[in-house]
């Protein structure tokens, strides 16, 4: 019985900013101080909350909005054995690019390998369950050089192109609740906070992406 492993190191490599999920308007309709007061001089206060939450959740889901590149990398690993995947920590991938490895026997100045695709497969994300490299039936194991981030691949992840249209609603709705209690706060009202909230916490149960250690 092994323990499943995790490509636990993650660095952003592009992220498409220019647009996000939610809209002033969206906020404005879950605020009781917009609902009843037309006021746009907080706008642009309202942008950079709608940028700083879309932030916070990819942050504490792992489940990605805005179109982006990410670089992955499994420490320390000096072996990978087939009775040992390595799940992603990040939910929401489109595509993966090679796997890039120094192998056991290396000069120390030559590049990365690339992974043979006949070595290996990805078993895609189910539900929460983030996306698994495994080795392919017939590989029993692939000794590495020993050094940190000897072992890697480049994710595309999110909505392409910043196409949310696909995005489930209620995720749309969280993100909005939570600049709406921001905004009221700032006018002292938080009539609306325990249920949005509630509501808030429960969407972030449902996509927040299942990375603990489990047993095989």
């Amino acid at each position: 019985m092994m323990s499943l492993k995790y490509f636990s190191n993650v660095t952003t490599i592009t992220r498409n900013a220019t647009s996000y999920p939610i809209s002033i308007a969206d906020v404005k309709g879950y605020s009781n101080y917009f609902r009843t007061t037309v006021d746009t001089s907080q706008d642009d206060y309202i942008d950079k909350m709608i940028a700083q939450v879309v932030d916070n959740w990819e942050d504490e889901t792992g489940f990605l909005l805005l179109d982006q590149t990410f670089k992955t990398s499994h420490s320390n690993t000096y072996l990978i054995h087939s009775a040992i995947p390595l799940g992603l920590t990040r939910l929401n991938v489109r595509s993966f690019g090679d796997i890039l490895y120094y192998p056991y026997v290396w000069d120390q100045t030559s590049p990365m390998q690339i992974l043979a695709t006949d070595q290996y497969f990805w078993q895609p994300e189910r539900g929460t369950d983030p996306a698994i490299f495994s080795l392919n039936d017939g590989i029993r194991c692939l000794e590495l050089w020993h050094s940190n981030h000897n072992f890697e691949t480049t994710i595309t992840a999110g909505y392409a192109l910043n196409n949310f249209t696909a995005m489930p609603r209620d995720i749309k709705n969280c993100l909005a609740m939570q600049v709406a209690d921001i905004m009221d706060a700032r006018q002292e009202d938080c009539s609306n906070k325990s249920f949005h909230m509630d509501e808030v916490k429960r969407v972030y149960r449902k996509y927040k992406a299942f990375t603990t250690t489990i047993t095989l």
